[in-house]
């Protein structure tokens, strides 16, 4: 397999294969490992709704914002589904 600046590079045809095998190799992460997951993405989530607020706060209403914020403000949508489903 070549390797690319991404990673490994797998071909189509055997990308269903390499796939069932990463998954076999993967182990469950067990439930404290979970637990200490969940309180990091919503530790994260909280961070991203500072950012959110501030550059709502900053940008709601301007013409052009930077497209980074723009990105924010048109998809905070999923940020919060994810905090939902956290």
């Amino acid at each position: 397999m070549d390797q690319n600046f991404f990673g490994l590079y797998v071909p189509e045809d055997r990308l269903a294969d390499f796939a069932a095998n990463c998954a076999r190799l993967s182990g469950p992460l067990g439930e404290g490992k979970a637990k200490a997951a969940a309180l990091a993405l919503r530790r994260e989530l909280s961070e991203v709704r500072r950012c959110h607020e501030a550059v709502e706060r900053r940008y709601a209403g301007a013409e052009n914002p930077p497209p980074a914020c723009r990105w924010l403000l048109d998809n905070w949508y999923l940020a919060q589904r994810e905090a939902a489903a956290a």
